[in-house]
């Protein structure tokens, strides 16, 4: 227990004085950290401008865009025929960019790989369209007359690789 003699008055507003004093500069310190916060904010998101435009140069320069077209049409011939790839792999491989799009369309073995499904209980009709076959996801298999016709079409003269499978549920 403290046997300190009670501050005066004088002590008191002086201590009060005090107090007020070191509220505001507190106040003032906690300002500081404000704004050196969004300095710090602003330099970071200057730093992740810069690495956009480092991502996109690198991208620019990239030695797969100096890929010659009947080497880009091979790599795209590769994926779109291997046995467990998806119809849907031609769609994504020309959807990357305006280069993989053209190898993508104008490489007709990259189209060759024609796997078709067919809905369960009916054949395929000549008005038969995405609204009839849809599901969700990527598709494994060509399942309208459109796509197997688009596929025949990109393919030319090319041998064929066909399969046909029923049982799609709808």
């Amino acid at each position: 227990m403290s046997f300190s003699p009670l501050p005066t008055a004088a002590q008191v507003g002086a201590a009060r004085q005090v107090i007020a004093d070191q509220l505001r500069e507190v106040e003032s310190v906690t300002e500081q950290i404000r704004q050196h916060e969004a300095h710090i904010s602003a330099l970071r998101s200057k730093i992740g401008k810069i690495h956009e435009a480092i991502a996109a140069n690198e991208a620019y320069i990239a030695p797969v865009r100096r890929l010659p077209f009947e080497v880009l049409g091979e790599v795209v011939t590769l994926v779109a025929t291997d046995p467990h790839a998806p119809a849907q792999v031609l769609r994504d491989l020309a959807s990357i960019c305006q280069t993989w799009r053209k190898a993508t369309l104008r490489t007709p073995r990259a189209w060759t790989k024609v796997d078709i499904q067919v809905p369960s209980g009916r054949l395929f009709r000549l008005g038969d369209d995405d609204r009839d076959n849809h599901t969700r996801g990527p598709r494994e298999k060509l399942r309208t007359l459109r796509d197997v016709q688009e596929w025949y079409d990109r393919s030319g003269c090319c041998k064929k690789d066909v399969s046909v499978c029923g049982g799609l549920n709808n």
